[in-house]
This record gives C-alpha cells, structure tokens and sequence, in this order.
C-alpha cells in the first residue's frame, strides 16, 4: 500500500506533468512521465515478488521510480535507474527522497548505452522507458542483465509504433535490412536445413514499410528470391510420416494487441531461381496499427530483395503482343552451376559456361520435336506444342519496335503456356514422353498407351510427321552405369 508521503510526490509530478503538457513544452523539456495507471501496473508487479532487483532504463524525474520503489519495500528489493539528463536526475533524486524511498531505490548517471555494459548486476525486472528510436539496443542489452524467468517491460509501445520498426529482421530476431534492401545475389540464409530438401523449420520476414508508404490506395510489396524446392520422391517420403508438412508463403501483419493475424494464405512461392512475387498489401492493414508485414513459410525460400510499390490504376496502359520472328530448337547442353548465395542454398545456372553435353539425367523415352523452326507450334494455345527434353534450347526473336514516346516506360513480359514432366521414379509415369497433355485433360492418370490412341496425336497427327521426329531413349545414361560398355548400340 502507499503511504501519504508517497501518494503526496505523485500527485505533485501528475499535476506538473499535466500542466506541462497543457502549456505544450516539447518533450525534451517534460518530464514524460507514464501513465498513472501504468505506475500501478508497475506497483503490483513487483510488490508481491520477495527480494526483486529492478533495472529502470530512463528514470526521468522519478515518477516511475516510486512506484517501483514503494513496491518492492514490501518483500525486500532495490530499484537502480539510469538517466543521463543531469537536471532530471538532480529533480529524481529530490523527488525519491521526499518520498522517502531513497533506502529502496539508486540513481546511475550517464548514458544507458555506457552504463549497461558495465553493469554485473543481473535483475528480476527490467523496465525499459527511454527515447523510442533505442529500444532495440537497449534490450539487446539489458537481456544479458535478465535473471532466468526474468520479466521486461517496456512502456509506449503500442503508442509509438513507427520509430521501432525501421528495419526488417528475420525470425531470429536480427536485423537483415542490409542483406534484403539490394537485389545482389546476397540472398537471407539464417533458417537451416530440415529432414528434406526443400523442407525447413518455420520462419519468417518482417518488414516495415516505413513512413514514406501510402496510407491509402493501391500498394504492393515486391518480393523477389529463389526456392529451393522439393522432388516428387522427397513429397512421397514427407507423406509416410506426420512431423513435416509443407506450408505455403502466408502474410501476417500486427492484430493491434501485440500480436500478430494471418491477413492472405495459400501464396504460392518464387517458382525456381531469380523470381519474383508480387503481394497486394491494399487495405491489409488494421487501424491503428504498425505497417509491417510477416512473410512466413516453412518452405526454403532465399529473399534477395523486398520493396513496396505504389499502385497507379489510372496510369495510361499500351499493351502490344509480338510473335516470335525466330523460334529455333536446337541443342545446347548443360550449364555450370554455382552457389553464389551459401551453402544450402539453390544452385543458379551459369548461362556463360557449359558443363557438359551428354545426357545429365534418364531420358524420358518417346518422340521429341525435331531441332530448326517451330514458330508453326508456338502461334497460339491449341494442343499443338514444342517437346522439349533436356539439354535442349528454344531460342526466340522479336522484330524491334520504335523506341516508346517521350515520358513513358517500356517492360516486357513473356507469356508461356504449357506442362513439365520429370524423371523422378516417384513422378507419374516417368519413364516415357506419353501420356501427351492437352488442356481438357483435368488428370494426369491414363496409363500410356500406343501413340496412335493418344488424344494430341488423333487431333495433329501431322505433327508427328513434320516436327515430332526425334526418337530418345535413355540409353546412353543406362550405358554410362554399366562398368563394361556394350559391344554394339543400334542407333535410334
């Protein structure tokens, strides 16, 4: 309980403090004290603990300080408070003493940043009430101080949102501004590696969008990154148990109590190497609340660089569809491939240097389109398609346009329509080109057949005699395993 001795300081700083605020002193010359019903929190959270050590960091002139004081007297403590203002250290002094708890509560001049570090004292409650824009610091320094189970609070959290969220951390905490901020090639790597490949513990990044982001309107967060994806053979094995289930890119952003809400789910993920994604944060945000977003996964997804973009609906919009001038298959081989970005992270092929040329991989067998022209195949979406395998390379020509008018801006964009099938023993008939897709085929589960019955083949059969000509086998993978070469091949 408070005796009138202290109840009478108290009184005295909230009138000061109210009047200084009604004559609208800036808040360097206030004493910013908190609020009352803050000061009884305090009071009740340290009262009923036996022998509490409290650190204050940022004391001002006392206000706070007295509450904790008058708490801990009853079971046994101390509270020792940092302030580096002197004229508010002489007024904290002053006040306590009035108060009479100067046997229960001590004052450390200087700056909290020095002062800490010298600090061998560990506490029971750290309570944090210094210049905002410090916070980060001065709790990665004050949780060294912590007793195990030890408590920290800090005041105005809520209420000054913005100055403590100029950063982007990752899960663990850490500010990775620098490493996201710059599209590079320096990708955040701190998540690990799971039981499988692709797979890994839950994590996230949080960005804040800071002060320059619009308020209201159109607003997108752009993404970009590469995944380091799971196989066929990896999804089946993650399916015999229950521990790991993979969970697609999700945004999260503040609920408004100090927590976090999932806002969007089901998002997808960079589709390989170098991709980007784009994210609607239009009306995602609750009022009042800070602008920051969460991407969390479980997924192995390396973001390079993130930035928001404002939406312009209303800007004039020329959209020009060019066919190809030159579409030619042919081969080309495999390329080096490094890992720029540390270890664990996905390969990036080299496209300047070449690997090797034989066959990588066991060849899905069947017939592939023969290497020269195949503009004829890619003019529209129509079940008439250019079979790839590997190795391979389609390269496309445009005819050149005129440069764009004075104050607009060219992109481009390519538009691809079509299906991939690997080799994986554990994907779908994986060891031949058939069963052949076609777009009214909703799945994937007629066994293959005879190339005459397929339902591509019956509708252009042509095609099988102008540009599907290219028998593969996986021979030449099958022989490289053997530890004597067959005496004779027949060439297919």
């Amino acid at each position: 309980m408070l005796d009138d001795r202290v109840r009478a300081v108290l009184e005295r700083l909230e009138r000061e403090d109210a009047d200084e605020r009604a004559r609208g002193l800036p808040p360097s010359e206030r004493s910013r004290a908190v609020a009352p019903t803050t000061g009884r929190f305090l009071f009740a959270l340290v009262a009923p603990q036996a022998d509490c050590e409290v650190l204050e960091i940022g004391g001002s002139r006392g206000y706070s300080t007295i509450w904790l004081a008058a708490g801990v007297r009853h079971l046994g403590g101390r509270v020792l408070s940092l302030e580096h203002d002197p004229a508010k250290a002489e007024a904290w002094r002053r006040n306590v003493g009035d108060a009479g708890l100067e046997d229960w509560a001590e004052l450390i001049d200087g700056d909290a940043f020095e002062t800490l570090e010298r600090l061998d004292d560990v506490f029971d409650v750290v309570f944090l009430d210094a210049e905002k824009d410090d916070y980060e610091r001065l709790f990665a320094l004050a949780r060294g101080k912590l007793e195990p189970g030890g408590l920290v609070v800090a005041d105005n959290v809520l209420s000054h949102p913005d100055p403590l969220a100029q950063y982007s951390t990752d899960h663990n905490g850490e500010d990775v501004t620098d490493i996201v901020s710059t599209l590079d090639g320096n990708a955040l790597n701190t998540f690990g590696r799971g039981q499988f490949q692709g797979l890994t513990r839950d994590h996230y990044l949080e960005v804040d969008l800071g002060e320059d982001a619009p308020k209201s309107g159109p607003l997108y967060l752009i993404a970009q990154g590469s995944i380091h994806d799971t196989e066929s053979s990896v999804n089946v094995a993650i399916t015999q148990g229950s521990h790991w289930r993979a969970h697609g890119l999700s945004v999260e952003v503040p609920d408004g109590r100090g927590g976090w809400i999932r806002a969007q789910d089901n998002l997808g993920f960079p589709a390989g190497r170098k991709k980007t994604i784009l994210f609607n944060l239009t009306n995602i945000f609750r009022a009042r609340t800070p602008r920051r977003v969460r991407l969390r996964t479980n997924l192995e997804i390396y973001w390079d660089a993130i930035h928001w973009a404002q939406g312009a609906p209303d800007a004039p919009l020329k959209e020009l569809t060019l066919d190809p001038a030159v579409a030619d298959l042919h081969y080309r081989g495999y390329s080096v491939m490094h890992m720029p970005m540390g270890a664990g992270a996905p390969e990036v092929p080299d496209y300047n240097q070449i690997e090797g040329t034989k066959q990588h991989w066991r060849d899905l067998i069947g017939y592939y389109t023969r290497y020269g022209d195949i503009r004829e195949l890619l003019t529209k979406i129509d079940d008439r398609y250019v079979i790839v395998n590997s190795g391979d390379e389609m390269t496309l020509r445009f005819p050149e346009q005129p440069p764009p008018p004075a104050g607009w801006v060219r992109d481009f964009v390519i538009k691809g329509d079509g299906w991939i099938k690997d080799g994986d023993y554990n994907s779908t008939f994986s060891k031949t080109v058939l069963p052949l897709p076609y777009h009214a085929k909703n799945e994937y589960t007629t066994r293959p057949g005879k190339l005459e019955d397929e339902w591509v083949y019956r509708h252009h059969p042509e095609d099988w005699q102008t540009y599907h000509t290219r028998y593969v086998t996986p021979d030449v993978f099958r022989n490289s395993l053997r530890s004597d070469p067959p005496r004779s091949q027949s060439l297919q």
